[in-house]
């Protein structure tokens, strides 16, 4: 394939995907077919049907690209400050403006979240890719930064976090209240904690309580052994 071809491509797809978001926002995700996203972004249903399959493909065209463009800025934001707060807050705030255009689609596709069976799911085989670029890029923010944390949860700090990031989108999608102040309110305070908690985490005293969130994150994804059910205190 030319260049060019792979440009025209390119261009399609983003006006087929800008088509589909636009009426899943106005029109609702269930309401909206894949015929009529097709009359909106002026072509026939079959080639709409070409460069994409079903409308769960085009949630996750639209996960993977706003995954894209927040690796690519927050790797320049992240550059700018040492402070692993500042980091942080700072991939969760970009998150949430690349999201604010589509919230309702959004607070729809949360009800997903915890149905892992769904490919929509943010926990699903299908968007584990997207979600190990995301435990990637909190990862980055990590390295290099001024966090002290207990080296026997450094390993799953990027996935508690990741965690974290989820519960805040999701209270964001859900939260009612005037320009969702209560989840700027929310971030701050958890944040703290957040912050809070990571340094204790290396006195000696909390080595048990470090054991027990390992422990915790493990069986939310799934692979937890039994055999640790025994062992761990």
């Amino acid at each position: 394939m030319t260049e060019q071809a792979t440009a025209a491509k390119r261009e399609t797809r983003t006006r087929i995907l800008d088509a589909a978001l636009r009426l899943f926002q106005h029109n609702g995700f269930e309401k909206t077919t894949m015929r009529h996203i097709a009359k909106e972004a002026g072509m026939a249903v079959g080639a709409a049907y070409y460069y994409f399959k079903s409308k769960d493909e085009l949630v996750l065209a639209f996960y993977e690209q706003t995954g894209e463009e927040a690796l690519r800025y927050n790797l320049e934001s992240i550059a700018q400050s040492k402070d692993f707060k500042v980091r942080f807050r700072a991939i969760l705030t970009y998150k949430l403006q690349q999201l604010a255009p589509y919230r309702t689609l959004v607070s729809v596709l949360a009800r997903n979240a915890a149905e892992i069976g769904n490919p929509l799911s943010p926990f699903s085989p299908q968007t584990k890719t997207i979600r190990e670029d995301a435990m990637g890029l909190i990862e980055a923010a990590i390295d290099g930064s001024n966090l002290k944390v207990a080296k026997q949860l450094r390993p799953v700090l990027p996935k508690l976090l990741w965690f974290y990031q989820m519960g805040i989108i999701f209270f964001w999608s859900q939260d009612i209240s005037a320009q969702q102040q209560r989840t700027e309110q929310l971030m701050d305070h958890s944040l703290t904690m957040l912050m809070r908690l990571m340094r204790l985490s290396d006195l000696p005293l909390m080595s048990g309580v470090n054991r027990h969130v390992i422990k915790l994150i493990r069986l939310i994804e799934g692979v937890q052994s039994p055999s640790n059910h025994a062992t761990d205190s």
